[in-house]
């Protein structure tokens, strides 16, 4: 069991140093070519596992065409949503209601007729109280512009998924999917950088390369996981060690304020993850 923890905090780790460097390179790359790269370097991970594992699936009808072309859309605003949390919000504060994605999960699991257990909607309803409480306490300068944000993303986010999950049970496999969306999110990014920037200057950029590399090798990392382990574990101490890495960085690498309230608040949610992942 330990190991699967230490290959999860080092995926979670590979994954807060590009977060890292994303936000401090916020004057040198602008959001849409941070977007365009995320989107390039998860179009070459799915090419090549789509070449060398899966291959091509896909059956072609009005539903799965809808379904691909929704997701490009879906995976545009997505991606644009998380480079513009990175940049904007405090680190550990964003960490912290990025767990907004659960409730959403769970909704998409109950809509596409998965089995949702009592534990699971407590633990929701506990984290949800948590992000609550930090919002009306005020531990951090709070406006609704960022709730806003965070609820576009998740929201986005939900349709995404809830998408995805019926591609892949009933037109595709999930190598297919994925590069085919990433593949034209790329090609959309690259031409509205070029629209608005008049280049596309991000891929000669070493820092830039590197910042993408620790992504590629977190989703690596955090994929190896799933070959030791029951998929509800690792998932729940993958978003355990977010939340904790998010705290680290943000009060270690960005000096930000009343750490020892959001050392309560990270316990807290860590608590109601656990109480998720009850069967």
């Amino acid at each position: 069991m330990w190991y699967i923890i230490w290959i999860l905090a080092l995926g979670g780790l590979l994954w807060e140093i590009s977060s890292v460097l994303v936000k401090k390179e916020k004057q040198d790359l602008t959001p849409l070519a941070k977007a365009f790269m995320l989107s390039f370097f998860s179009f070459l991970i799915s090419l090549a596992t789509l070449l060398l594992k899966e291959g091509f699936v896909f059956e072609v009808n009005k539903i799965s065409i809808a379904i691909v072309v929704y997701l490009v859309f879906g995976l545009l605003g997505y991606k644009y949503s998380v480079i513009r949390g990175i940049e904007e919000w405090e680190r550990s504060i964003m960490s912290f209601f990025w767990l907004l994605s659960l409730p959403f999960l769970l909704l998409s699991d109950f809509v596409l007729g998965y089995d949702v257990s009592l534990y699971q909607a407590i633990g929701v309803l506990f984290i949800l109280s948590i992000l609550a409480f930090v919002k009306f306490n005020k531990t951090k300068k709070f406006d609704l512009t960022w709730i806003r944000r965070i609820l576009i993303a998740q929201l986005i986010a939900f349709f995404n998924i809830s998408s995805f999950k019926r591609a892949i049970e009933n037109y595709t496999n999930v190598s297919t999917i994925v590069t085919m969306y990433t593949g034209a999110g790329t090609i959309i990014f690259a031409i509205l950088n070029f629209i608005k920037h008049k280049e596309l200057t991000c891929l000669s950029s070493k820092k830039n390369w590197l910042i993408w590399f620790f992504q590629w090798a977190s989703g690596l990392v955090n994929n190896l996981a799933y070959y030791f382990w029951w998929g509800w574990v690792v998932t729940t101490i993958k978003r355990t060690v977010s939340i904790v890495w998010g705290y680290l960085s943000g009060k270690y690498v960005f000096n930000e304020k009343g750490w020892k309230e959001k050392l309560i608040i990270v316990c807290a949610l860590i608590f109601g993850v656990v109480i998720m992942s009850f069967s």
